[in-house]
């Protein structure tokens, strides 16, 4: 005997707008099958309707209680799993930081070993330029030395001959002799 929305949902201890879902989500054979309506219009549900919407109601509680469970052991293994899994990844990426710092710390040890060696080099060379230049000095000035050595008695006698002969016309001389040089 087909009952009314409000009779089934009464029956079955679920609201009228669960029953209006689940007839909604029924395909056509089966809201032919379970649904009917009386001579007012009125919708009613069929006593088939009634054991499938009971039914899928049990077996939604049931299903909705055991798969909760499930999934809940499966959600908390999944999580068991995940958090191993990222204790185990971030393990190996500490792992793997470590030995790039100590590499990172070998590298900056060469480099300061390295720039060490450049400013000894550096300051040898340096040393070894002054030195030349110190050498190169000292040739130049002892070559200067002696080309004013040697040089220097014959050329005062010339520059003095020279120079003071030059000197004395044009002291005698008057000015526009000077002028025309004559």
């Amino acid at each position: 005997m087909a009952k009314t929305i409000k009779e089934s949902a009464e029956l079955l201890g679920i609201s009228t707008q669960a029953i209006y879902k689940r007839i909604k989500n029924m395909d056509d054979s089966q809201l032919a099958t379970f649904l009917t309506t009386d001579e007012n219009g009125v919708r009613m549900l069929t006593d088939e309707g009634l054991e499938f919407i009971g039914g899928d109601r049990k077996e939604s509680v049931l299903t909705a209680n055991g798969e909760s469970q499930e999934s809940e052991e499966k959600s908390l293994s999944k999580e068991g799993q995940m958090v191993t899994w990222l204790q185990e990844e971030i393990s190996k990426l500490n792992d793997e930081l470590k030995i790039e710092r100590e590499n990172s710390r070998e590298l900056t040890r060469k480099l300061i070993k390295i720039t060490e060696n450049q400013q000894a080099l550096l300051g040898h060379n340096m040393g070894m330029k002054q030195v030349d230049n110190q050498v190169a000095i000292h040739s130049v000035d002892e070559t200067t030395e002696e080309v004013v050595e040697e040089a220097s008695p014959a050329e005062e006698v010339a520059t003095t001959a020279t120079e003071e002969l030059p000197i004395k016309d044009e002291e005698t001389k008057g000015f526009f002799s000077r002028l025309f040089k004559k």
